[in-house]
């Protein structure tokens, strides 16, 4: 699961714009969703948590806010 993170890392080093971004990682099979526990990363199966602690969980988190907020939610 260390590449999904690399993957994403990278997927969000070369993107600016949100909905690209979310587009993106669409693309490479990286879903992303919330629940009660927190902000989880998956692809073909395998399922990552994201700690807060991490540089990307407050970036995934306002992404999730504002689809939250237009009404698409999460998955």
């Amino acid at each position: 699961m260390g590449d999904l993170m690399k993957e994403l890392t990278d997927i969000v080093i070369r993107t600016y714009d949100p909905k690209v971004l979310r587009e993106r990682m669409r693309s490479a099979g990286i879903v992303l969703s919330k629940d009660e526990e927190g902000i989880w990363l998956s692809r073909n199966g395998d399922r990552i948590k994201v700690e807060e602690s991490n540089a990307l969980y407050q970036l995934l988190q306002l992404m999730l806010s504002s689809e939250e907020k237009h009404g698409r939610g999460t998955r």
